[in-house]
């Protein structure tokens, strides 16, 4: 416990990634290698796992927030009579 309070010290109490306090800090490791990566908010590290840490799958997530943002409002999702089919 204490390498881990230690690594988010030295990476200035703050996700390697996001960059924001984490509330729970998690150990990110590669898991071909097991080497530590370093210390990651829950948030950071659910998404590299659901992405299963597939780098061509985390690209292609990126240019589809890029490029696929603006296309709908939010609030075209909300109308509960109109989204059933979503569950």
């Amino acid at each position: 416990m204490d390498e881990s309070k230690d690594l988010l010290l030295q990476q200035g109490g703050v996700c390697k990634l996001c960059g924001e306090m984490p509330k729970k800090a998690c150990i990110d490791h590669c898991h071909t290698t097991k080497k530590i990566r370093g210390i990651l908010c829950n948030h950071c590290n659910l998404a590299i796992g659901h992405a299963r840490e597939n780098i061509k799958l985390l690209s292609r997530m990126i240019t589809y927030v890029q490029n696929n943002g603006d296309l709908y409002p939010v609030d075209c999702l909300t109308d509960e009579s109109d989204a059933g089919w979503l569950h």
